[in-house]
């Protein structure tokens, strides 16, 4: 399934765009007679589905298959487009470019049955438009927050550094509101790790009781305060940029190993290193790296070739 991330990789500097928003999509899908039987549900009477319904866990797959025939048949015409759902992102290299591509795409369409929801919709091309929460700048090439979004945030998280302690679900909620805001904000992942690792430690403690009241650590405020000072001009480069250098590392329990072009380093670790875990070695040895190839360098961009997710996340 598409996302934000497929349009990053299909953007280029200076490329216009424009949404085109379904409505009611799902309920344009019909379904076969045999199988609705599937479907039904009782509430006073016996009731069941014609055409596919919100809420079924299948239904956005079946839609994103039947969805992916017309956007093939478009790229096929030359023109560059995002699908995700009943959201759909027009991409061109200048205005009238774009403009034909949501021309055609909305006649191809209106042809299937489809209706558009013209009030969600953006069919102006623009170098600025909001796609699936994240607005994509290709003037700047890069990907921000809106201004609804980063007001919520603001809010969210200063009631929480005005707090002394709450409930675990609380930290909980907010996590999951910081992370999905990371994609356009630089840094972000790095300040949530703390509110993450505390929430860990007091569910293990309460036997994973979400309703059970704590005090906020310290750090957590901490990271907060960082969300709370910069998200409202923080953003996220989608640009290509080069990278000076590709590093490969590895790490296992004994020791570590470095590739730098043709050069190699290694290294065992000590006793006590030795007791840590294998995704903190990970981290290491990709310190241990950089402290070889790349000690006296500054302002590189570097590419690290991990083999740990953790690590690389």
């Amino acid at each position: 399934m598409e996302d934000y991330r497929t349009a990053i990789t299909l953007l280029s500097p200076g490329d216009y765009m424009a949404k085109i928003d379904l409505k009611e999509s799902y309920l344009l899908v019909n379904i076969n007679l045999q199988y609705r039987k599937y479907l039904r549900f009782q509430y006073d009477k016996l009731y069941e589905f014609k055409a596919l319904p919100y809420g079924l866990c299948s239904a956005p797959n079946i839609f994103t298959k039947i969805m992916k025939v017309v956007v093939t048949h478009l790229i096929e015409k030359g023109y560059k487009s995002v699908q995700y759902l009943d959201d759909l992102l027009c991409i061109g290299s200048c205005y009238q470019s774009c403009l034909k591509n949501v021309q055609e795409t909305i006649a191809l369409l209106k042809c299937l049955g489809f209706v558009i929801n013209f009030d969600k919709s953006i069919s102006i091309p623009s170098q600025s438009c909001k796609f699936l929460g994240f607005v994509f700048d290709t003037k700047n090439m890069t990907l921000q927050l809106p201004k609804d979004k980063v007001s919520n945030i603001k809010k969210s998280v200063q009631k929480y550094l005005d707090l002394n302690s709450g409930f675990i679900r609380d930290p909980a909620k907010l996590i999951g509101t910081l992370i999905a805001a990371c994609p356009a904000t630089t840094y972000g992942w790095f300040y949530t790790k703390y509110l993450e690792h505390h929430k860990y430690k007091y569910l293990v403690k309460n036997n994973d009781n979400y309703d059970v009241k704590v005090n906020l650590h310290p750090e957590i405020k901490l990271d907060l305060q960082w969300w709370n000072d910069n998200i409202s001009t923080v953003c996220k480069s989608i640009a290509f940029h080069k990278h000076d250098i590709e590093l490969f590392t590895d790490a296992s329990l004994t020791g570590w190993g470095a590739v730098y072009k043709h050069k190699r380093a290694h290294g065992f670790w000590s006793e006590f290193e030795k007791t840590y875990h294998i995704n903190y070695l990970e981290l290491l040895a990709i310190f241990m790296a950089l402290k070889v190839f790349v000690k006296e360098k500054q302002y590189l961009n570097i590419l690290l070739r991990v083999d740990n997710k953790t690590a690389i996340s």
